[in-house]
């Protein structure tokens, strides 16, 4: 059977910061197979940027922001499941060891996992490697997740980014369609500070069989670099 020539390729969490350094590494792959199906990304962000003038959250209540919030950073760190459930706050209260945000995975019915993928990133000097990872409404216990990748950029000793990357297929696949949340992202403290690349995210890339699906040719590429406004 021919396999459908679209070449699907995955960037797990991009980021862009204004520097005056160029892009110098090509991603690598990560995972390729041969399959009926496609892929999903969900991902959400860990922080909200306070400045003036920019739209209200679709979900969730954002409290005091603290000082020096006219940046384009983040300024404050999202808690969500807060104050319960269904509903999320982001304040200067909330700290680093606190943060975590929620995704909605949503897979076709007769979809089959073959490949997840977590991937977390932020303004820290040095990677943080682990995190944890919870399937919603199942009463599974949190999953602590460890990298088993993870890259660093800097545009100047105060500038500094990561990236982490862990297989979590086996934790997917038994869950399948529902909210997942990541917590234990360890970053900069963004409350009252003035960085104007200040932010921390993460993302959940999911590869899955279906034989509604075409035969596709699909694959994770990934990497970390700076991407400068001077092209």
């Amino acid at each position: 059977m021919r396999i459908d020539p679209r070449r699907i390729i995955v960037l797990a969490i991009l980021l862009g910061v204004l520097a005056a350094l160029p892009a110098v590494a090509a991603p690598g792959q990560r995972f390729q197979t041969d399959l009926h199906g496609d892929f999903k990304l969900i991902g959400n962000t860990l922080g909200w940027d306070c400045q003036a003038g920019l739209p209200a959250p679709v979900v969730g209540t954002v409290g005091t922001c603290g000082e020096n919030t006219g940046d384009t950073g983040i300024d404050v760190l999202w808690r969500s499941e807060q104050p319960g459930a269904g509903q999320a706050a982001a304040n200067d209260t909330i700290t680093s060891d606190q943060n975590r945000s929620t995704a909605v995975l949503a897979l076709p019915v007769d979809a089959t996992v073959a490949h997840a993928r977590l991937y977390w990133s932020a303004f820290r000097n040095g990677a943080d490697t682990t995190a944890v990872l919870e399937a919603l409404d199942t009463g599974a216990e949190p999953l602590a997740v460890t990298a088993d990748d993870s890259w660093t950029a800097s545009t100047s000793s105060t500038r500094n980014f990561y990236q982490a990357t862990a297989d979590v297929t086996a934790f997917v696949r038994a869950w399948g369609s529902r909210s997942y949340r990541v917590g234990g992202v360890d970053m900069g403290d963004p409350v009252d500070v003035t960085e104007e690349t200040n932010y921390a995210a993460w993302s959940l890339v999911v590869l899955f069989e279906d034989p509604a699906q075409p035969l596709r040719n699909l694959a994770i590429f990934d990497g970390l670099d700076v991407v400068s406004s001077s092209g």
